[in-house]
């Protein structure tokens, strides 16, 4: 027993000291990344790309839209089953927008299925700058993957949420825990195994 705790301790504190630094990463050296959206001329008018999975993300690329960010809207990985349209679009301002700038993509099941659906649509317009919009916890990925691919295009990383968000009831925090990890493991997989 005393032999197991010998060698259990140093990987439990390991593996704690690592989770810690990726939290860290997450909550204060990535968000040197994100778009200050204060700095946005309307000259510099891209199209915004929001990739659907979790919450808030397709409320952020409509009020992006609607606040004139960016001249287009283009949601990716949107559930063939779902009428996205009944759920976001109800309003008036945003159904006008529906009918000129907002585009659906059907295809992604997954993030690597969003990189290739977002890239045959930028392709297919011309576009090589964009606002690029996903939750804080995915963006490092995200972010990771689409500028490997996509090293030709400029990329605006736009957060959804913040790390720490207070407003997380308590038992929703575990929750964001086990996000945070198994976003960090599919980060080290990229890292070890390739793009």
């Amino acid at each position: 027993m005393l032999k197991l705790n010998k060698i259990l301790i140093p990987i439990i504190i390991i593996i704690a000291f690592i989770f810690a630094g990726w939290i860290s990463y997450i909550s204060i050296v990535f968000p040197k990344y994100h778009l200050d959206q204060n700095e946005i001329s309307e000259k510099n008018r891209y199209p915004i790309v929001v990739l659907t999975g979790g919450k808030g993300r397709i409320e952020k690329g409509l009020q992006l839209l609607q606040n004139g960010t960016g001249n287009l809207l283009f949601i990716s990985g949107v559930h063939p089953n779902v009428n996205i349209k009944d759920e976001y679009f109800m309003e008036p301002e945003i159904s006008r927008l529906n009918e000129c700038c907002i585009f659906f993509g059907k295809k992604a099941k997954d993030t690597l299925g969003n990189l290739k659906e977002v890239d045959d649509w930028l392709s297919s317009n011309d576009f090589n700058e964009f606002f690029l919009v996903s939750s804080y916890y995915h963006l490092p990925r995200v972010k990771l993957l689409f500028e490997k691919n996509m090293s030709d295009r400029k990329i605006h990383l736009i957060p959804v949420g913040k790390f720490p968000d207070t407003s997380i009831p308590i038992i929703n925090q575990f929750h964001l825990i086990r996000i945070l990890i198994t976003e960090y493991l599919k980060i080290i997989y990229l890292i070890i195994f390739g793009f």
